[in-house]
């Protein structure tokens, strides 16, 4: 029952918080980038620039509690993280993935975040 809470919570997150679904590779990597920072701070960043950071982690955060929810369900997995991996590590990843394929930057964040989670965690059999 609590995973079935947790897929509604983040459904209606993603509702709420639409206009993250629509930026791009590019505008992510803005907050994705300043969050991966070690010396990372909400109060240094420019006016209008900690929205980025929020909807980068937001997403990352999302899809990768989404992907381990589904975990031991019948569906096909999209991606295998496992459960020692932090946000903090998957932002890492995502920043990786976008640095090396800045061409797709037009592409929306959502699949880009998605095919980076999915390029660094494959599902062995």
């Amino acid at each position: 029952m609590t995973k079935i809470r947790v897929f509604l919570l983040f459904g209606v997150v993603c509702l709420f918080s639409s206009n993250a679904w629509a930026l791009t590779g590019g505008e992510i990597y803005k907050g994705c980038y300043a969050a991966a920072q070690d010396n990372f701070n909400y109060d240094s960043l420019p006016l209008g620039e900690e929205v980025y950071v929020g909807h980068c982690l937001g997403l990352i955060t999302g899809f990768a509690e989404m992907i381990r929810l589904y975990e031991g369900t019948k569906a096909p997995p999209v991606a295998c993280i496992p459960k020692d991996v932090t946000i903090s590590m998957l932002l890492d990843d995502v920043v990786n993935f976008l640095d090396q394929n800045r061409a797709h930057w037009d592409m929306k964040a959502t699949v880009l975040i998605l095919i980076a989670l999915k390029n660094n965690y494959l599902c062995r059999s």
